[in-house]
């Protein structure tokens, strides 16, 4: 009985690395097709909810609450990831009387004498919080406004992000020449991101500022 032969066939090394190189391409479409509400990394769509990790719809609107030195003054603090932590404060204040003096202290830099102020913005209390604003320059001062995103605006690195505390969506006074805004009387979206370590997470605010002033819902991502 002869004995069978056996040959060997050799592969070159080009030739076994096209072959992983296909493998792997196949293996990423197939969990593509698989997952496909998979977000996309270091962005979110305005208005998105199916890539967020957090959403929530306080759908507050602000209150005339007296206050000694403002005349009237609203806010909501808001935590963007259920961390127990306020993120940020959206505040509605508005002055139709004289500020108190005791409310203005030597050098405090306020408006102690009667004025009219209609101010609706965001004051951010996470230090690694930004917003999407534009910095604006008016009357000896600057300012950030907020920008007015529309629904389905990407929201990624390529916008304008400021950490600057205090971001107007809407401010009105009869004794500066002041811009008011970019929002007018229609519902906008705030994009805000937060800055971690080793990502990027975005989320947005939709707000309408018209009238009393209404927080409607919002929308954060989560760690990836």
């Amino acid at each position: 009985m002869s004995a069978t032969s056996v040959k060997r066939i050799r592969y070159s090394p080009r030739f076994l690395l096209g072959l992983f190189f296909i493998g792997f391409v196949f293996a990423c479409e197939k969990t593509l097709e698989e997952n496909p509400h998979q977000k996309e990394k270091f962005q979110m769509k305005a208005g998105a909810v199916d890539s967020a990790e957090y959403y929530f719809q306080p759908d507050y609107t602000f209150q005339k609450i007296i206050d000694t030195c403002f005349g009237y003054r609203d806010s909501l603090l808001i935590d963007l990831n259920r961390d127990s932590i306020h993120d940020l404060a959206v505040i509605w204040t508005k002055a139709v009387l004289s500020l108190q003096i005791s409310c203005c202290p030597q050098d405090s830099g306020w408006e102690c004498f009667p004025t009219l102020m209609d101010y609706k913005w965001i004051n951010l209390l996470n230090p690694d919080l930004q917003i999407a604003s534009n910095r604006i320059d008016f009357s000896g001062l600057s300012e950030n406004f907020i920008q007015p995103l529309n629904s389905n605006d990407t929201i990624n690195d390529n916008l304008n992000w400021s950490s600057f505390r205090a971001q107007y969506i809407f401010r009105g006074s009869n004794y500066y020449i002041e811009p008011t805004g970019y929002w007018g009387n229609q519902t906008h979206f705030a994009g805000v991101r937060l800055l971690e370590p080793n990502d990027t997470l975005y989320g947005w605010i939709r707000i309408n500022p018209y009238s009393t002033f209404r927080v409607i819902d919002f929308a954060f991502e989560g760690g990836r």
